[in-house]
């Protein structure tokens, strides 16, 4: 628990023969994390012979998934059965003809779509035209005439000019629009169009309307019939789509995530190691699964197998997979926001699961406000599944809130309810100087808990290295409470003994950490005042709920509509107080842990455990 799970570096050798059956219980382990295998003296692995068959038809699944709109999970059982097929070959039949009916209603549907807005387009043309006024068949082909149909700036200028070129036109604009239909003789077609041109014409494509030869609203009418059908048509497909998805959701998805595993299977090989005859694989294994690991694999060899078993060496880089336990689990949040602890680390989730919901509850100890937040994560947790991994870190921080408003006698801010005062241990807003000194004592006893850790950890490096990058800086605190007590004058201690100390201990810092060492010394003092902010935050909090009060008790005391906007005040305030009170809490707390205490013994960055395994429910 105090440490990442034990791992074993397992390489596995055997003939190649043996390679599909090594893949399917490693799989079934799922505790092998691969190592990829880098091209040396021996060949990188190819992929299975049916990888590329199989990576076929999941892309093809996958585009029925997406074509019809598919997404809740089916969990899958007894591979080919639970699909509904007899093999693979099977399998990319049914696919293929799901494919072809899927494609032809989805040709359907596109070319219905495009009908509706070329029915758009008509609609929008014919509209402009209305203004016009003039029957469609006048913009139809003329002999000795040339038709221009579009927008130009200020249409009275423009029939202005032209008449002093030519008179051998008629024209018809709407003014609003400066919509325009000019019909000129073919002798005066260049001029006319020169004239548009300076006149920023914008010609419209009529070739939309060419064929019809009704009035514009008999026109209109047709077009909205017309467009009313295809409608209809377009839901009927839909509802045909959505009918084959429903039919063929299961099948889909459950094909999805079974060739989803066997292409991952068929594609492992291109991470070992192999050869002609023989393949390597090398990878981490949970020390308690190398046995499990060793017996699967030499069964389904018969034995033709070679598997060598180590120990992770001093600076090999093992993938992390936490070990907690169910209570401390979810704790394990946090530490994912944050980093991996390193293998030798000591993994610090277990002091997270204790000392944040503290420090949360000391910030916002309240039992009105922690009551409040259980009672929202039960049900945005219920809600919203995907909140439960940080409702799980946040209730015990809540139900702390709750422990520390009874030591603090608050509910809502009030310290007296009814004419009843709440009993309390120590109160935050009248014992302010105590409050400080207790959140610096928890300060002093976290930060040196960290360096305990740090000296733990560094055992790994030997007990000398330890004690001059650790131990060093207990025995500066000594010194410096020493020098403090010297010269108060409470124990004869000879000043300088304390002296020697000190000098001693920055020697020792600068031995066990180098010049970096000397540079945190003034950051040890800042970490551990840092911690007054659980005062200081909680202060604010209470502060805050004091106000909001005052005032809903001062418009309550004047009746009528006042008691109205007393209680809008009251929810309100005390609403946004307990949204600033959370994110306060949750930021600060974290901030105490990964700035202050983590910076004392944490390092970090390992990578995590991915084991090559199923990632779903597979019955054998």
């Amino acid at each position: 628990m105090l440490q990442p799970e034990r791992m074993s570096k397992v390489i596995i050798t055997s003939p190649k023969s043996f390679l599909d059956k090594t893949i399917n219980e490693m799989y079934k382990l799922n505790a092998f994390h691969i190592i990829n295998h880098a091209k040396s003296e021996i060949d990188i692995g190819t992929p299975l012979e049916n990888a590329s068959n199989i990576s076929e038809a999941l892309v093809a699944v996958r585009a029925l998934i997406s074509n019809l709109n598919l997404n809740n999970g089916v969990t899958l059982s007894n591979g080919f059965k639970a699909i509904g097929v007899k093999n693979f070959a099977h399998l990319t039949k049914t696919t293929k003809l799901l494919q072809e009916e899927t494609a032809s209603k989805l040709e359907k549907l596109k070319n219905i779509e495009n009908e509706i807005k070329l029915i758009e387009a008509k609609k929008n043309l014919l509209s402009q035209i209305e203004k016009l006024k003039l029957p469609l068949e006048s913009f139809g082909s003329y002999s000795s005439i040339t038709v221009f149909v579009g927008h130009v700036k200020e249409p009275k200028l423009f029939e202005k000019n032209l008449s002093k070129i030519t008179d051998e036109f008629e024209i018809s604009y709407a003014e609003d629009t400066g919509l325009l239909a000019l019909f000129v003789s073919n002798d005066s077609k260049d001029s006319a169009s020169n004239l548009l041109t300076k006149h920023n014409f914008s010609e419209l494509d009529l070739t939309l309307i060419a064929e019809m030869k009704r009035k514009v609203p008999e026109e209109l009418s047709s077009l909205v019939l017309e467009k009313e059908k295809l409608l209809n048509s377009k839901l009927t497909v839909n509802r045909q789509l959505t009918s084959l998805g429903n039919k063929w959701h299961d099948f889909l998805l459950l094909s999805e995530k079974f060739l989803s595993i066997e292409l991952e299977k068929a594609e492992a090989p291109l991470k070992f190691a192999a050869s002609e005859n023989i393949f390597v694989v090398t990878g981490w294994v949970p020390s308690k699964n190398v046995e499990k690991l060793t017996e699967r694999v030499q069964n389904i060899t018969k034995q033709n197998v070679e598997i060598e078993v180590k120990q992770p060496s001093h600076d090999e880089e093992v993938p992390v997979k936490l070990s907690n336990t169910k209570l401390t689990k979810p704790f394990e949040f946090l530490m994912n926001l944050y980093a991996l602890p390193k293998y030798a680390e000591i993994d610090p989730t277990i002091f997270l699961f204790i000392s944040f919901p503290l420090f949360f509850g000391i910030i916002l100890g309240d039992i009105g406000y922690g009551a409040t937040i259980v009672l929202l994560l039960l049900y945005f947790a219920k809600k919203f599944p995907s909140m439960k991994p940080l409702a799980k870190v946040i209730m015990p921080a809540a139900m702390a809130s709750i422990f520390f408003g009874f030591l603090f006698g608050e509910v809502f801010g009030f310290e007296e309810l009814f004419g009843y005062h709440l009993p309390h241990l120590i109160s935050r807003l009248h014992q302010v100087q105590e409050m400080l000194y207790i959140s610096v004592i928890i300060g002093l006893l976290h930060v040196n808990l960290g360096l305990l850790l740090g000296f733990i950890n560094e055992l790994e490096h030997g007990l000398k290295k330890a004690i001059l990058a650790k131990a060093s800086w207990w025995l500066l605190q000594i010194s410096l409470v020493g020098i403090a007590i010297s010269l108060s004058g409470l124990l004869p201690i000879p000043m300088y003994i304390n002296v020697i100390l000190a000098i001693v201990s920055l020697i020792m810092i600068y031995l066990g950490e180098s010049v970096s060492g000397l540079v945190e010394i003034p950051g040890l003092f800042s970490n551990i005042l840092s911690y007054s902010r659980l005062m200081a935050v909680g202060l604010a909090s209470v502060g805050l709920a004091v106000v909001v009060n005052g005032f809903v008790e001062e418009f309550a005391s004047k009746g009528g509509i006042m008691i109205l906007a007393a209680v809008i005040i009251g929810i309100l305030g005390h609403a946004l107080n307990i949204a600033l009170g959370l994110m306060g809490g949750f930021l600060q707390s974290l901030r105490l842990h990964y700035v202050e205490f983590f910076t004392k013994f944490f390092k970090g960055g390992a990578i995590p455990f991915h084991p090559f395994g199923k990632k779903i429910t597979e019955v054998d």
